[in-house]
């Protein structure tokens, strides 16, 4: 099956996960740190690293065990037991607008849940769709290995200089021009850089006004 890799925003979203085993426990703490506010489990036990998120206050925990199939009210629905034939019931109760993961069923899910590799501002996710889980843990380890060490504190630095220029009354042309400027290593890795942008803006804005002038003339 063909998939196509989205980013989601969880702000305002609902999930209701079914299980609280392991893992459970793993893809929850990916909602929390997405900063999902409403997500409930319903298991009669749950996972430790689960109980830290009830006690502060991230996760509701209902104690229940689902064994007959039935709706729930939610964006997302996680199915995270070990018992495929209840997951395959109540994915067909799944409500229009729900997307719902199947932790036994590559194929029946609708979302996945990639690897993910995060630097700051960077975040790559990594799948195979399935076909070997441990190929894709080892892709992962290879780009980690070979991911720049000054990657976060770069991307923090693009951004403000992407802000500036967003502010400033230039040409869409100019503002590409210096943009590809910017991050060329040659502008990264200088001690000075910040100062040197400065400069390079300053230059830039000068030449468009001078075209301005002279298209005017």
């Amino acid at each position: 099956m063909k998939r196509l890799p989205i980013v989601l925003g969880f702000e305002g979203k609902k999930a209701v996960v079914v299980g609280g085993g392991r893992v459970a426990a793993r893809h929850v703490t990916k909602l929390i740190n997405a900063q999902m506010k409403d997500i409930i489990v319903y298991s009669p036990t749950v996972h430790d690293e689960l109980i830290v998120h009830i006690n502060n206050g991230a996760v509701t925990w209902i104690k229940e065990t689902i064994l007959e199939p039935r709706s729930f009210s939610a964006d997302f629905l996680l199915l995270t037991t070990p018992n495929e034939d209840l997951h395959r019931k109540l994915y067909q109760y799944k409500k229009p607008y729900q997307l719902v993961y199947v932790a036994t069923n590559h194929e029946l899910s609708d979302i996945h849940f990639p690897l993910t590799i995060r630097r700051g501002a960077l975040t790559i996710a990594l799948t195979t769709n399935g076909s070997s889980p441990l190929y894709t843990k080892r892709i992962k380890q290879m780009i980690e290995q070979n991911l720049d060490d000054h990657i976060e504190e770069d991307l923090a630095f693009l951004y403000e200089v992407r802000l500036r220029l967003k502010q400033m009354n230039i040409s869409k042309e100019k503002r590409q021009t210096l943009l590809k400027m910017v991050i060329s290593d040659s502008v990264l890795r200088r001690s000075d850089r910040q100062l040197y942008v400065e400069e390079l803006i300053r230059n830039k804005v000068f030449d468009e006004t001078n075209d301005e002038y002279d298209n005017q003339r």
